[in-house]
């Protein structure tokens, strides 16, 4: 019986992998969801998953996995400098990853991959390093940054690109060798996204009483929220209302903008939202207004629910992850042009009444996690787990 149970025993050990995952924070943002997501699926399969946060804050903190360890650095320290914060973090996170030595260590986001990069090369600790890059190099603005990623970003042992569009990039820009990127977009949780649309809402009655269209992101300006509205302000019916789920430091700006167009009445901000499904299921259409995006969350949950949707062409990779929609379901259109966006946002959602579509979305978090999986432990089949 002791010998079976041994064998028991080594057998899970062997089918079971320790994954470390980490970011600055869980504050409202696509990547964020990401890895809570990752995390959660990785768990369900028999993965052993830490997560380490440089401050463990943010309104999606409650939203991981009980089984995920979360690990906090503390690192901020209120009105000091990034830079600081930056250095701090890496010495913390240099010390922690000795402490803890992962088989595996995953991050995501530009600044965490830097940072996880250098403590790479000054810890005596030996890990694998995969980095998900969530936006194109060319949007990166600062020039030291930039340098940093060209330099760093080729000792990666591996590097996740969200899409094909993302990767020739990286290979151009960065001149990292092809077989080193990793195309894998983000992961759709259909079944958790179902469950929560059907939850009560406060203020939903009130928005159901007109259409309304739907627009999701944090108010920065990557997601361009004043063309929409200047495009909202053009459309000719005024029966249709402009919903936006997001909060971030542009708001006093875009309320002083609704006001002065004169939109109180038709463009809501309801704010961060940690469930922002019901409205999304029960909108009439969707909109995306970005000036550069990843692989977007928002849009992917729009398509979930089958809406008309309204894009910007934040990259090629837009035309493909639409195709799948009839022509009378979606239009694309140049960043930044507010006639255009408004013709458009015209067209679909008032001239043709375009209704939802069944889409089956190739995103599922179970398809993705496996992908995820093959690209941490590539020595394992299937990942190596249960």
């Amino acid at each position: 019986m002791f010998t079976l149970a041994c064998k028991i025993m080594a057998s899970i050990d062997q089918s079971t992998n320790e994954v470390t995952l980490f970011l600055a924070n869980l504050e409202m943002g696509g990547a964020e969801r990401v890895i809570i997501t990752l995390s959660k699926k990785l768990v369900q399969k028999g993965h052993k998953v830490s997560l380490i946060l440089a401050d463990a804050s943010g309104p999606l903190l409650n939203e991981v996995d009980p089984s995920v360890q979360i690990i906090d650095l503390k690192s901020y320290r209120a009105g000091e400098p990034s830079w600081i914060f930056g250095l701090r973090t890496l010495l913390k996170l240099k010390k922690q990853l000795e402490r803890s030595t992962p088989n595996v260590l995953l991050t995501t986001l530009t600044g965490a991959n830097l940072v996880a990069l250098i403590a790479k090369k000054i810890s005596s600790s030996k890990f694998r390093l995969v980095i998900r890059e969530a936006a194109p190099p060319k949007n990166i603005r600062s020039l030291a940054r930039r340098q940093l990623v060209r330099w760093l970003y080729p000792s990666a042992d591996q590097i996740i690109a969200l899409t094909t569009s993302m990767k020739n990039e990286m290979i151009a820009s960065i001149g990292l060798p092809a077989n080193k990127i990793s195309v894998i977009g983000n992961p759709l949780d259909s079944e958790r996204i179902n469950e929560l649309a059907n939850d009560e809402q406060d203020n939903f009655e009130i928005l159901k009483r007109k259409p309304y269209i739907i627009s999701i992101g944090r108010l920065t300006e990557p997601k361009d929220f004043v063309t929409l509205i200047r495009a909202t302000s053009k459309l000719p019916s005024t029966d249709i209302n402009m919903v936006i789920i997001g909060e971030g430091p542009q708001r006093p700006m875009i309320e002083s903008l609704i006001q002065s167009l004169n939109l109180q009445n038709r463009i809501h901000l309801l704010g961060f939202r940690s469930n922002p499904y019901p409205w999304l299921q029960a909108a009439s259409g969707f909109v995306l207004s970005s000036r550069w995006e990843g692989h977007p969350n928002s849009l992917l949950e729009a398509l979930h629910f089958g809406l008309p949707i309204v894009s910007t062409e934040y990259d090629l990779s837009v035309w493909s992850l639409l195709a799948p929609l009839s022509s009378e379901q979606f239009r694309i259109v140049p960043i930044g042009d507010v006639d255009a966006l408004s013709r458009a946002m015209t067209d679909i959602f008032i001239n043709v009444h375009t209704e939802h579509q069944n889409y089956h979305c190739g995103y599922s978090a179970n398809n993705t996690v496996e992908l995820f999986e093959s690209t941490l432990f590539p020595s394992q089949p299937n990942g190596g787990g249960q």
